[in-house]
């Protein structure tokens, strides 16, 4: 009996054994488990052929060297391999080995356990991929900010000079242009958070019934000063009646703001910005339009990528992280909505971002 239920569990689970003979160099027990990874009807389960037929060709060599390898000295083994996904539904296995001893205590039979680990190597590959950005974020941040702190450093020594010669006006000069510096710095340092943040793995947003119209309003008073510095119109076509939609307030208000802030950066002294709000088939609709300095058809692509060739300063002298985009468009996305961008140069700009309801 207690056969038997051996006998069941090495046929239905979703892995599988075989037996590999050291003597003859053959495989000479396949369990029944191998044809649940198959996606067609298996005829022989008792081949060489049809284990190495389970690995991708890629790896087929590699495979056959570490059945090879096999003996009393290395009866423990344990090796990924890649599987050929055209014939079967796994694409990485992961095969473990354990001896089999005779009377005498001599090896002469290996036990491979092959397990489907293509769920653990797919996570993997995307932690990898977090961590690669991660760095190129890390290296590029450094990168940024040398220049920044070596202004300050300057500034500083220049400050002292000025300080100790009497001349308060040139240091107060110097202090003012550091703060640009640092505030410059910390914008930078405070985008590249955010962004490693929405690339983390477990991120979720907090979705709550939003009054759009209120959120945007209150983006939309944070402006009111530097509408006013700049000499920029700002045109409010918002519905009378309110816009509601499923977000997350907080994440979802920089989305707002890095759009309101790109079209005052680039709408020239006399120019205007217009913020439109309102349902498209049910689908909360924001749009914010400018009459600013436009983008290129070549650049189109780029605006959404981090750091991407597309990046240039204001109109003012404005500096630009590189990332407000990037970031605006990993929120739309979260929000299972999307962000698109129509512009031509000198005839403006006009971003859309269109919701669930």
């Amino acid at each position: 009996m207690k056969e038997d239920l051996d006998k069941q569990i090495t046929d239905n689970v979703p892995e599988f054994f075989f037996i590999w003979d050291i003597e003859t160099q053959k495989i000479i027990y396949l369990t029944q488990g191998y044809k649940d990874y198959s996606n067609f009807k298996i005829k022989k389960l008792r081949d060489n052929k049809l284990m190495l037929d389970f690995v991708h060709p890629d790896q087929r060599e590699a495979f056959e060297k570490v059945l090879e390898s096999f003996g009393a000295d290395d009866a423990y083994q344990d090796h990924d391999f890649k599987v050929n996904n055209k014939a079967y539904s796994a694409t990485w296995m992961n095969l473990r080995t354990f001896p089999i001893e005779d009377k005498r205590g001599e090896v002469y039979r290996i036990v491979a356990h092959v397990s489907d680990i293509s769920h653990r190597k797919e996570q993997l590959s995307k932690l990898e991929a977090i961590n690669e950005r991660s760095e190129d974020i890390i290296r590029m941040l450094a990168h940024d900010l040398k220049n920044p702190l070596r202004n300050i450093q300057a500034l500083l020594g220049m400050m002292e000079d000025a300080v100790q010669d009497g001349q308060s006006d040139e240091a107060l000069n110097f202090i003012h242009i550091m703060s640009k510096s640092n505030h410059r710095s910390l914008q930078l340092i405070s985008s590249m958070l955010e962004l490693l943040e929405l690339s983390g793995s477990h991120l979720s947003v907090d979705l709550t019934k939003t009054d759009l119209k209120s959120l945007l309003d209150n983006v939309l008073q944070s402006f009111e000063g530097q509408f006013k510095a700049n000499k920029v119109e700002l045109v409010r076509e918002i519905d009378n009646q309110q816009v509601q939609a499923l977000i997350d307030p907080q994440k979802f208000q920089h989305v707002i703001f890095n759009l309101i802030s790109n079209a005052v950066k680039f709408t020239p002294e006399g120019g205007k910005v217009t913020v439109q709000l309102h349902c498209d088939d049910h689908h909360p609709l924001l749009r914010v339009k400018d009459t600013g300095v436009g983008i290129s058809e070549d650049k189109l692509e780029e605006v959404f990528k981090e750091f991407s060739k597309a990046r240039r300063n204001g109109i003012r002298g404005e500096k630009s992280t590189g990332l407000g985009l990037s970031i605006a468009k990993k929120i739309a996305i979260m929000h299972e909505g999307k962000i698109s961008v129509e512009s031509k140069p000198n005839q403006g700009a006009i971003f859309t971002v269109r919701l669930k309801r």
